[in-house]
């Protein structure tokens, strides 16, 4: 029995061994093929068949592939799976639908109420103001999406802040093994048992019925008659008829409209913030406009119908977006559907190209003092272009559909801020821009305060405001 338990022990040895020899042949083979077929930017060093899997720091990405880029050139190779489809235009086609330029008259009396409740958070807790910057995106978006506003005890708002934080980490280069070797996706065996999909079915399940639970709220006020109509209503009174998506392709669409619409916009009020307390000298410039179209004297708030009157305004949008890059610092990797050729490298079809937007936005080849927030920079003839300029938006067919949307959330809030608030640093806790932004929901970010900029803007906050911040969301 000892016999033959050895000889198992060395056949399965021997079976291990044979299995990890082919599979390191077919890497270097691979390896060698595709190196003789294609022209591939430079490397940079890395281990043995992992390559620089364990390179990639998971935070702070942004400033370390700039200062690779420095090194070693702009154009790195790496290798993950993001396929282009029918179901991406599909989905693409619907959110053209929602967020588009033409659909701006719809959202401009949910920007105005919600940033209206803005204020008046800022007045009287104004401690919570990163938390309000969140509710304010979020209520714009499930306004216009689901016909329900939200408020800071909202556990549905609290989940969705929750599914988003845990999901955009998850994207980025080095998160999952199957980044750096694809094969793995493929291999026969049971998906319970492969690790690199257990983070990323958790996170699908949870956020999955964080969604489901709006549709079947969404449903149980159309059967008690108090639903709003809202872009849900209608999609779901049109599938009933035409069936184009399952329940949860359905929710899933929930999903990407309400990440397009809020998370984006909450992280770049962070960014105005910060870069207004570091580099304050913009505000009087601002200030000298909404005094002249609004009243030195707190007579009323700006309002759209303001917009071609306040150019540092508009323009402290496009900074914002530029200044700080939101969520992703290098970009969403996409994969290549077929082969291509860029500045002479031949790519193979599956290679994933990404942008670095943190080092275009802070290269002083594109920018003077790339690292300063000034929205004069901005002060042109592209001034009405809110995409021009920078790459805030991202670029290409996946260029963000919602920008317009998401300008005039910015416009709206930044004004009305600017007007009503001084904003200043914490002594104690001054903001620094030595790395990116921890920007998480529950977190705060960093120290400033919030001051009504005098007694009469503070009365004007609590006339005009005070209504719009009774926010019911049973209602």
């Amino acid at each position: 029995m000892g016999f033959l338990e050895n000889i198992d022990a060395r056949l399965v040895l021997a079976a291990v061994a044979a299995v990890i020899s082919g599979w390191v042949s077919w890497v270097v083979i691979e390896d060698v093929r595709l190196r003789r077929k294609y022209r591939f930017p430079p490397l940079v060093p890395g281990l043995p068949i992992v390559g620089n899997t364990f390179q990639i720091p998971m935070v702070d990405q942004g400033p370390y592939l700039q200062k690779l880029g420095e090194k070693y050139g702009e154009i790195r190779k790496r290798m993950v799976l993001m396929p282009y489809g029918d179901q991406w235009r599909q989905q693409r086609k619907l959110m053209h639908q929602v967020l588009n330029l033409s659909q701006q008259s719809i959202f401009k009396p949910f920007q105005d109420l919600e940033s209206k409740a803005l204020m008046y958070e800022l007045l009287v807790q104004p401690e919570k103001w990163y938390l309000s910057f969140g509710r304010f995106s979020s209520s714009v978006i499930l306004s216009v999406v689901f016909g329900r506003r939200t408020n800071h005890g909202d556990p549905t708002f609290l989940n969705i802040f929750k599914t988003q934080e845990d999901f955009v980490p998850y994207t980025m280069p080095g998160a999952s093994i199957v980044d750096s070797f694809p094969f793995l996706a493929n291999i026969p065996i049971w998906k319970k048992l492969q690790p690199w999909r257990w983070k990323g079915d958790e996170i699908y399940d949870r956020t999955l019925s964080v969604f489901r639970g709006l549709l079947d709220e969404l449903e149980r006020r159309q059967k008690a008659g108090t639903q709003k109509p809202c872009f849900m209503t209608e999609l779901l009174d049109s599938e009933s008829k035409d069936k184009n998506f399952t329940r949860d392709e359905i929710a899933f669409i929930a999903v990407t409209l309400l990440e397009a619409g809020s998370d984006t916009t909450r992280n770049s009020l962070l960014e105005t913030v910060a870069g207004t307390a570091m580099y304050p000298d913009w505000i009087e410039r601002a200030r000298a406009e909404l005094d002249e179209v609004c009243g030195k004297n707190a007579e009323r708030l700006p309002t759209f119908d303001d917009i071609d009157r306040l150019p540092m305004i508009r323009a402290s949008v496009k900074e914002t977006v530029r200044w700080r890059p939101t969520n992703t610092q290098t970009g969403v990797p996409h994969a290549l559907t077929k082969d291509d050729e860029f500045e002479g490298y031949k790519l193979p079809a599956g290679t994933v190209v990404t942008w670095n937007h943190w080092a275009i936005s802070h290269s002083s080849g594109e920018y003077d003092q790339p690292e300063r927030f000034y929205p004069d920079r901005f002060l042109d003839d592209d001034l009405d272009k809110v995409g021009k300029g920078h790459l805030g938006f991202g670029a290409g067919r996946r260029v963000c559909v919602g920008l317009n949307v998401a300008a005039g959330n910015l416009f709206i809030a930044i004004a009305r801020m600017v007007y009503c608030f001084d904003i200043e640093q914490d002594p104690s806790h001054p903001v620094t821009v030595d790395k990116p932004f921890p920007l998480t929901a529950v977190v705060e970010p960093y120290k400033v305060i919030f001051k009504p900029r005098s007694e009469a803007h503070r009365r004007l906050i609590m006339r005009e405001c005070h209504e719009a911040a009774d926010i019911d969301i049973k209602a």
